[in-house]
C-alpha cells in the first residue's frame, strides 16, 4: 500500500507540484489501513546458489541445459521481463567453445 502511496505521490509532485504527504486526512487514512499489516518476505536463493547451478550443474554441451542456464540467469540478474523469458526457445541460443561465449 505504501509503494502505491509512494508512487502516487512522485506522480503528483511531477505533474501537478502537489505533495500528498501534506494532506493529514489521507496520511492517517492510510496509517489505519495499514497498522495491522504484516510485511512477508519470499525466500531469496542465495546469488552463490545460482552461481554454483550455472558453473557446475547445467552442461553447456546439451541444449536444454544451456537454454537453462541462459534463462536462469537472465531471469535471477534481472535483466529478462517475465513475459519475455517464456519466449526463450534453445534454437535462440547458440554458444561458442572456441571464443567461450553466448
Amino acid at each position: 500500500l505504501w509503494n502505491i502511496y509512494s508512487v502516487l505521490n512522485n506522480y503528483f509532485r511531477r505533474e501537478f507540484n502537489v505533495d500528498l504527504n501534506t494532506d493529514q486526512k489521507l496520511r492517517h487514512v492510510m496509517k489505519n489501513l495499514s497498522k495491522h499489516h504484516v510485511p512477508k518476505k519470499s525466500d531469496i536463493i542465495p546469488t552463490e546458489k545460482v552461481r554454483e547451478l550455472l558453473e557446475f550443474h547445467l552442461d553447456d554441451d546439451i541444449p536444454d541445459e544451456l537454454s537453462c542456464k541462459v534463462w536462469t540467469a537472465l531471469m535471477y540478474f534481472g535483466l529478462l521481463r517475465n513475459n519475455e523469458s517464456f519466449e526463450i526457445q534453445v534454437k535462440h541460443i547458440e554458444y561458442s567453445k572456441k571464443t567461450g561465449t553466448l
